[in-house]
């Protein structure tokens, strides 16, 4: 199914299409911590998300809304807010390591799902198995059945491994696959 948004009555017609009422999560403004000398910050990002704030208030009265910034941006609320959301904005360095290779028709789907990832802040406790990067495996690993759209506003987060057949597997195809119904991202660089 395609849906091309244009308008604001466009949000409201992918709401109308769901039982549960309409709520917002934002990620944007990410504190790397550790991983600020490879990861430069993106201040852009807290505009970007304080912008889509008021865009979607004015479509839905009455949402609720989420907001993740600096350290509370991480992997672990990300993981356990996103199926709470209808819609959800990720503003931050996304990345995609085609492992040294010349095509993509070489990586393995384990690799290319480890190797497509979003970067967050650190965690602020140490637990196992988190770290600083949501990859495209942990994504399609949650149930995200509820969202009826996520926007990817990062760099590479449009690439992967093509399969013949099925398109681009990677982070937006791992958001489908977790039950997103609509996702856009980007081949940014």
């Amino acid at each position: 199914e395609e849906l091309l948004i244009q308008s604001v009555d466009d949000f409201r017609q992918l709401a109308a299409n769901s039982d549960d009422p309409p709520n917002l999560l934002t990620v944007g403004d990410v504190d790397y911590g550790a991983l600020s000398h490879e990861w430069q910050p993106l201040a852009g990002t807290n505009h970007e998300i304080e912008d889509v704030g008021p865009r979607f208030s004015k479509c839905f009265r009455g949402a609720a809304m989420t907001k993740l910034t600096k350290q509370a941006a991480n992997e672990v609320s990300l993981i356990e807010l996103m199926p709470t959301a209808s819609h959800i904005h990720i503003a931050t360095h996304g990345f995609y390591k085609n492992a040294g290779l010349e095509d993509s028709y070489t990586l393995s789907s384990a690799s290319t799902l480890l190797n497509s990832f979003l970067v967050l802040a650190e965690p602020s406790q140490d637990r196992e198995g988190v770290d600083q990067k949501l990859t495209a495996a942990e994504i399609r690993e949650t149930d995200l059945g509820r969202v009826q759209l996520v926007v990817l506003s990062a760099c590479e987060t449009g690439l992967g491994k093509i399969k013949a057949g099925q398109g681009v597997d990677g982070l937006a195809s791992s958001f489908h696959a977790a039950g997103v119904k609509f996702v856009v991202s980007s081949l940014w660089k």
